[in-house]
């Protein structure tokens, strides 16, 4: 199951452009949702669902500090339009900066 790109315009209010292709494509490459065609589908009728956030960023917390071999704190942080759900995901998660944050002065 999952939302095609058509869905996902009508649901979230946004254009339907370059802007949201571009969205879906760095959430892709990020690995926080996934891609595939249905049956006999062109590439506009791509079907996409959202990965399990929690795995991949423990996945990604692990690998970082595999990585970089440091010793200090990690502290995962994430960076949204809107802010981050509070669902039971909530804990792993250290601090959020909204768009907002960013043009306080």
């Amino acid at each position: 199951m999952g939302l095609s790109r058509d869905e996902i315009v009508s649901f979230s209010n946004i254009t339907d452009g370059g802007s949201i292709t571009r969205m879906l494509e760095e959430l892709e490459q990020c690995g926080f949702i996934r891609s595939y065609y249905g049956f006999y589908k062109k590439q506009r009728d791509k079907i996409y669902q959202l990965k399990d956030m929690n795995d991949n960023l423990r996945k990604k917390y692990a690998s970082f500090i595999s990585e970089t071999k440091t010793r200090k704190t990690v502290h995962t942080t994430m960076i949204t339009t809107f802010g981050v759900k509070r669902n039971q995901y909530w804990g792993n998660i250290q601090s959020e900066v909204k768009m907002d944050d960013l043009f306080e002065i």
